[in-house]
């Protein structure tokens, strides 16, 4: 979808690129060596996550002259989970992620940077479904009566959460280097945890309309 529709991918972009700049400029007035690796791996992931719950501009087109009822009646019952796949910022979150370590991440050792760089594509790839999530919530809110920016915005507030935990694994790639360990804190298992409440939120939005 967004390989077909370069509005939809410009739109994603903009606000992002705007993000990763507002972060180099923050970057430029923060000592590093005390704010930690928490805030440059939030800072790093802050772009590709933008892009992610932007609303997407198939919500926009469904709404355009019986459009979505048409694809309704062709794709049949898995219409929506088909929506919340199509839709989602599936493409955006790789390049994204890495354009934002190679602008924020400062000189640091060159084994700690190679490390960082083999797994970078980790969270990027979870924020995948974090995106399919967003469009889910995009997809439910315009589905009810009185739909709104603001319902919206408080439904995604609980993305939050899987961020929050590829930020730490992030942040755990950068201090400690990859690990495969299954105790809580390392950077597998925060993925799998991120992972998991995106798919559970997408099912929720996708599937409590019809329950």
């Amino acid at each position: 979808m967004e390989m077909r529709n370069p509005v939809d991918t410009t739109g994603r972009a903009t606000p992002a690129l705007v993000a990763l700049l507002l972060s180099y400029t923050l970057l430029q007035e923060v000592d590093m060596s005390h704010a930690g690796s928490d805030l440059l791996a939030a800072l790093v992931l802050v772009p590709a996550f933008i892009t992610v719950v932007v609303s997407p501009a198939l919500i926009r087109r469904l709404t355009e002259a019986d459009c979505g009822r048409w694809w309704s009646a062709v794709i049949g019952p898995g219409a929506r989970p088909t929506y919340s796949i199509i839709g989602a910022s599936i493409i955006l979150p790789l390049p994204l992620t890495y354009l934002s370590w190679i602008v924020l991440a400062g000189p640091s050792d060159a084994a700690s940077e190679s490390e960082v760089l083999s797994w970078l594509w980790l969270p990027a790839v979870v924020m995948i479904d974090v995106a399919a999530a967003a469009a889910a919530l995009h997809l439910l809110v315009a589905d009810l009566r009185r739909a709104s920016a603001a319902a919206a915005s408080l439904l995604l507030l609980v993305l939050v959460w899987p961020f929050l935990q590829l930020t730490d694994a992030l942040s755990v790639i950068m201090t400690e280097g990859m690990s495969f360990g299954l105790g809580m804190g390392d950077p597998l298992v925060s993925c799998i945890m991120a992972s998991l409440i995106s798919i559970l939120v997408w099912a929720v939005a996708i599937y409590l309309p019809d329950a």
